[in-house]
């Protein structure tokens, strides 16, 4: 089959994507979407499976346009968000895209001709007779508050508002796309967001420790990189969901040590002068608990009405 006769499958969910607004990541991630195998394939002896190309930084820099150091730059990005493995020797270098099988199909209906395209942040559905596809945040949060009887029924239980409930559907969409939740169908998504909910006892996060709380974050972490970055709209959504993860006031600053860390494991913020090293990037799907975990550093835990924020 020729190329040119082939198509990708793009997500609209890669509009939520990490690296949607940085236009040289993005670029070289849907070009390697487009050249790499579609089905495996034997060159000189060695077999490159799908979701595999073998290439260079020349090639890639000559076929969409960006240099060598962009190209270099971005394909670390995407290194170190786990969308790409790299290979490396003496006569070629490989590229694997780590969830092309995971979220590509050969299956006649969805894809007549060729494979489809991936986005880390695609959640999938275990197949059943009532499957539907739901596939981004908006649509999941559209769904839970769609269904005014759960949201009655929930207030009602615990004695809290419709409102009250209301508040906690979009961490709780957040947080399972972000750790790629898998849903059944509709009511296995409203079963799991009454459960959770419940078991977490509804422990409402009064808006003003929320705030006092995120200045907090934004001044230790000020002060380790010496920046001038606010408590901005989507930093604080971020920060929101982190809190209704569990994570701690002392969890969060090891997490920011670890992030602006000279080890030579830091080698990507180290190598780009920590350039996206910025609070949002550190408070995004599973950075907190990625940093917190860095270089096992010792947690300094200390109780008090605040979880661990100290003003």
């Amino acid at each position: 089959m020729k190329k040119n006769d082939s198509w990708v499958k793009l997500y609209r969910s890669i509009l939520d994507w990490e690296w949607y607004t940085d236009i040289n990541t993005k670029t070289l991630f849907i070009h390697l979407l487009l050249v790499c195998n579609f089905k495996d394939k034997t060159w000189r002896n060695i077999k490159i499976n799908r979701g595999q190309l073998i290439t260079g930084r020349k090639v890639l820099s000559s076929q969409t346009g960006l240099s060598e150091q962009q190209i270099r730059t971005a394909l670390e990005k995407l290194i170190i968000t786990k969308e790409v493995t790299k290979v490396k020797t003496n006569g070629y270098t490989l590229l694997t895209l780590i969830n092309y099988d995971k979220y590509q199909t050969t299956n006649s209906e969805d894809q007549p001709r060729n494979n489809q395209g991936i986005t880390k942040d695609q959640p999938q559905l275990k197949k059943g007779k009532k499957e539907r596809n739901i596939s981004t945040t908006s649509t999941v949060i559209e769904k839970i508050k769609n269904n005014f009887k759960l949201l009655e029924s929930m207030a009602k239980d615990m004695n809290v508002s419709v409102e009250d409930v209301q508040s906690k559907i979009e961490g709780f969409v957040l947080h399972n796309f972000s750790i790629n939740k898998i849903w059944v169908n509709d009511s296995d998504l409203f079963s799991h967001f009454k459960y959770s909910i419940k078991k977490r006892s509804f422990d409402i996060v009064n808006e003003s420790e929320v705030t006092i709380n995120l200045n907090w974050f934004i001044k230790q972490f000020n002060q380790r990189c010496k920046g001038s970055f606010k408590g901005t709209k989507k930093v604080k959504e971020l920060f929101v969901v982190q809190l209704n993860n569990g994570f701690t006031g002392g969890e969060m600053k090891t997490a920011i040590d670890n992030l602006f860390s000279s080890d030579d494991r830091n080698f990507f913020h180290k190598k780009s002068n920590f350039k996206f090293a910025t609070p949002e990037y550190l408070l995004k799907n599973d950075n907190l608990n990625k940093y917190l975990n860095t270089f096992k550093l010792k947690i300094e835990r200390k109780p008090s009405y605040l979880k661990g924020f100290e003003v």
